[in-house]
């Protein structure tokens, strides 16, 4: 069988198509007057391989209709590796766990409130997972919701940071990030999901150079190639409208940008970066139209001036072999003839989410077609190996070592 990769012939042309597809997408789902967070595309390791975060696209949900159990259950999805050497005989500062014990949630917690409502509030967004007798907070909680839960906790516990991490260690759940001394050289917001950076945005002038006349290159390098001057009259004006209308949105983003109706980073923590990211406001107006309005940068940065990136949500899209085709080509994404995206990639709002699919869904598959030789073992130790990892931990490599 012939290696070759789904992304090994995706062109820059099919991969902006696929990015307006989702920009276009993620623009129908706003509410009048939300602020949102565009695409964001990630090249992950040495070859084209995507993952694709969507912030503010995914429709609101209720946290309380969350049920853990209806999610596959990850085998050592809870178990630390290599867990770090936390010096629990210094005072720790109580925090709210994504994960905490059966007994210890229902003796130390559960077990000591009076109050009616804290006991309501706490029962709604942990969920317990009966598979591994451990309590789940739900993803996509709020500060707000996150901040009222740990208020109970001084209130009516006796708890402390250090109880809170022997439980973790003694149950082998990971050590939240955030409060793990192996991260101490990152910035983490609210949570161990959210990333503080450091960004330098594009100007008029940079976003020119680094991105519009780019794209006019590429046009004009694809216009000496082979594959170009082979094709039809009419293949060769289909191509050159679609590439005009790429490189005519790369100057309406640099109208934008000039205008402060878009940011558009050009470093981040000082390094530049390939992440496809924009900051911008806009609603729809009674007749559908959609209206751009000036950024004030400031709402969307923390006190401190930097720019906090959630993870999650997280849309995942991941190479894999489609026997029925017999092509290589994106999990969760189908194409039309006419190139339109018609099935969105699946998204996961934690990293528990993200596990499973991993290793329910996308390791089940490469093992069987592994061990029927429909992989090779290149294959299958690149996607392993290579392209399958922690999305936190991707950023942080990216951003912070």
């Amino acid at each position: 069988m012939k290696k070759e990769y789904f992304t090994d012939n995706l062109s820059i042309e099919t991969l902006a198509k696929f990015t307006d597809t989702m920009l276009k997408y993620e623009k129908t789902q706003k509410h009048n007057n939300k602020k949102s967070i565009l695409l964001r595309v990630i090249p992950i390791a040495a070859a084209i391989v995507f993952v694709i975060g969507l912030i503010n696209l995914l429709p609101m949900f209720n946290n309380a209709d969350i049920d853990v159990d209806t999610i596959p259950d990850v085998p050592g999805a809870s178990s630390a590796t290599n867990p770090p050497a936390i010096n629990t005989t210094e005072p720790i500062e109580l925090f709210l766990p994504e994960q905490i014990e059966k007994s210890f949630f229902e003796e130390r917690i559960l077990g000591v409130i009076i109050d009616a409502r804290a006991l309501d509030k706490l029962s709604i967004y942990y969920k317990l997972s009966d598979s591994d007798n451990v309590y789940y907070l739900t993803p996509n909680t709020s500060k707000r919701e996150k901040d009222q839960l740990l208020s109970y906790l001084y209130e009516y516990t006796d708890l402390t940071g250090n109880d809170m991490i022997q439980m973790l260690l003694n149950n082998n759940i990971p050590i939240p990030k955030n409060i793990n001394p192996d991260y101490s050289h990152v910035r983490f917001g609210d949570d161990e999901n959210t990333l503080l950076l450091d960004v330098e945005w594009h100007t008029y002038d940079t976003y020119m150079e680094k991105q519009t006349e780019q794209w006019t290159k590429w046009a004009e390098e694809c216009r000496t190639y082979d594959w170009y001057i082979n094709l039809s009259d009419e293949e060769k004006e289909e191509r050159e409208i679609d590439w005009q209308n790429m490189i005519d949105d790369e100057y309406k983003t640099a109208d934008q940008i000039e205008e402060q109706k878009l940011y558009y980073p050009r470093l981040i923590n000082g390094k530049e970066t390939q992440l496809l990211f924009s900051i911008t406001n806009g609603h729809y107006d009674s007749n559908c139209r959609y209206i751009e309005d000036v950024v004030d940068i400031s709402d969307h940065l923390d006190a401190d001036g930097y720019y906090p990136y959630h993870v999650y949500p997280y849309c995942v899209m991941l190479d894999y072999f489609d026997e029925e085709n017999g092509t290589y080509r994106m999990y969760g994404e189908q194409w039309e003839e006419n190139g339109s995206l018609i099935t969105a990639p699946p998204h996961v709002n934690s990293k528990r989410e993200y596990d499973n699919l991993i290793n329910n869904v996308l390791l089940p598959l490469y093992n069987d077609q592994l061990a029927r030789g429909v992989l090779t073992q290149e294959y299958y130790d690149y996607m392993i190996n290579g392209v399958v990892k922690d999305p936190v931990d991707y950023y942080i490599d990216l951003w912070f070592d």
